[in-house]
């Protein structure tokens, strides 16, 4: 019996014991485990966000469209678009651009779906995105294209469209003026005229540079000013080329302007007057029969020092006087 109660009571103390060496590590073990989870769940979640940082350093983080290269793939042509426009049997250089870019190029890759006959891409890890060939048939291709890194598990996409033309040529100019001569004051309008495979664009380059808001085959100056003399640039272009026209602009002042008739005369039955004074120049040839009343006859540029009647009912017998004026 004393045993017994012995055996009870040391029992007793190891579960006492026990019992106060296991309390603080049972208290301790919902905030181990807690603080376990915790590490797990954000050192998942971080493991995610370095492979999300590959990805964006390589090519998954947003394709901006189609950006234009020059033959060596060294040089973009044109900023990114969603439509690349090419032509039957020419070089055809496009690459898939790629905002949000960082350095971890080499584990990029790229593709095109599907790709118009006679265009390559490089589909392997480490391509660097370029569409090229040789297009071999015409038409309008719809195409899906991709980008991605090998270290993350997101790819993007975006619809583009790669139009390829058939054979053409750049604009070709059928009339336009070389030089002008003009008043200071007056409105002078130089234009262009030109055929054209596909629509045309115009750009118009004056003596201080480009003016981005003359697009049109005309281009006016209301008020022309001494200042305005120079040389103005036409630049025509298409989807395969462009052509270039310069027209020397000459501004004279009327005060600086003598225009002295020298003779007239008719030559293969068209009156002409023989005119000292600035070739090119817009000039109004007026006639009198008494001094007091001016007819005007004609309104033409003076050219190779003459001035042209085209319109023979103007002159009649009684002009005895004829006078030049600069208009």
């Amino acid at each position: 019996m004393r045993f017994a109660r012995q055996t009870t009571s040391v029992l007793a103390a190891v579960t006492l014991y026990a019992s106060l060496w296991l309390r603080p590590a049972l208290t301790l073990a919902p905030r181990v485990l807690a603080q376990g989870a915790f590490v797990l769940r954000y050192g998942a979640a971080f493991s995610l966000w370095l492979g999300m940082a590959d990805a964006v350093s390589g090519a998954s983080a947003a394709i901006s469209g189609l950006a234009q290269y020059d033959s060596a793939q060294t040089t973009p042509l044109t900023n990114p678009r969603k439509t690349a426009v090419g032509q039957v049997d020419q070089s055809f250089v496009w690459r898939i651009a790629v905002v949000g870019i960082g350095s971890d190029f080499s584990q990029s890759y790229y593709d095109c779906r599907p790709l118009p006959p006679g265009l390559n891409i490089n589909t392997n890890i480490g391509g660097e995105g370029f569409i090229y060939g040789t297009p071999t048939t015409p038409g309008t291709y719809p195409v899906t294209l991709v980008a991605g890194n090998k270290n993350s598990l997101i790819t993007v996409t975006y619809a583009a469209t790669i139009e390829i033309l058939g054979p053409g040529k750049p604009p070709v100019i059928v009339s336009a003026t070389d030089f002008e001569t003009a008043l200071t004051g007056s409105i002078v309008e130089l234009s262009v005229m030109v055929t054209s495979d596909s629509p045309p664009q115009y750009a118009w380059y004056t003596p201080l540079g480009l003016d981005a808001q003359a697009t049109n085959s005309n281009y006016l100056i209301p008020f022309v000013g001494l200042s305005d003399a120079g040389d103005y640039s036409t630049v025509v272009s298409n989807v395969y080329g462009s052509t270039t026209n310069t027209t020397n602009l000459r501004v004279v002042d009327p005060k600086d302007i003598q225009l002295r008739v020298m003779a007239m005369d008719m030559t293969n039955d068209l009156y002409s007057c023989q005119i000292q004074g600035t070739s090119n120049l817009l000039t109004v040839l007026y006639g009198t029969s008494n001094m007091v009343q001016w007819i005007p006859l004609v309104t033409n540029r003076l050219k190779d020092g003459r001035v042209t009647v085209t319109n023979l009912s103007v002159i009649s017998d009684d002009l005895n006087l004829i006078k030049a004026v600069a208009q």
